[in-house]
């Protein structure tokens, strides 16, 4: 029904208003401990490309929030990758840092304790990724990292990036293997 209601806002050209409305109700359900519902109005709130930054910035804290307390580390992943794009796309580099080492932790969690990441996944309609899948994100985030911090600590950003190219080597990425070699040679030099 609330499909229903976003195609008719829309229609209407008051999106705005829907949005309003369904944040104001799962903030609702979420005081009221129906976490569940609260949780997928903000996710489906947060594909709408039109949202303010403001907006999307607060329904995605919201959002982590719910699935912090609820454990579901999958979809705190979720909200952070979100962030991680708002404050990307807005610039806000030091937000968006913070974002890039609260994933790695994230990752971690959901990696050592796959099974039990799995079991508190919670989602009507799709099914949890095998745990490659999240070994090689956070291979990724590893270097996203290192790009950031190559010239202030290349010590530290050595480090995340030998990591990164051991999990690229059991994978057989080549591509991210080249990448990182690249990146590796701009410390050594």
């Amino acid at each position: 029904q609330l499909k229903q209601y976003q195609k008719q806002y829309c229609r209407l050209g008051i999106m705005d208003v829907f949005c309003d409305k369904a944040s104001k109700l799962a903030d609702s359900l979420a005081k009221n401990n129906q976490r569940d519902f609260a949780g997928m109005i903000y996710s489906n709130l947060l594909k709408f490309p039109m949202l303010k930054p403001q907006f999307k910035e607060k329904i995605a804290i919201r959002a982590l929030e719910i699935a912090e307390v609820q454990g579901d580390f999958v979809h705190a992943l979720a909200r952070l990758v979100d962030l991680k794009m708002l404050y990307r796309d807005l610039g806000m580099k030091k937000h968006y840092a913070e974002i890039l080492l609260k994933e790695e932790k994230l990752l971690k969690k959901i990696i050592k304790d796959y099974p039990s990441s799995k079991v508190r996944f919670k989602s009507v309609s799709r099914q949890i990724q095998p745990v490659e899948t999240y070994t090689l994100k956070m291979a990724m985030t590893k270097v996203d990292i290192a790009k950031g911090i190559l010239r202030r600590n290349p010590n530290a950003a050595l480090t995340r990036l030998q990591a990164a190219r051991e999990i690229f080597v059991q994978f057989n990425r080549t591509k991210e293997i080249n990448f990182v070699d690249k990146l590796l040679s701009q410390i050594a030099s």
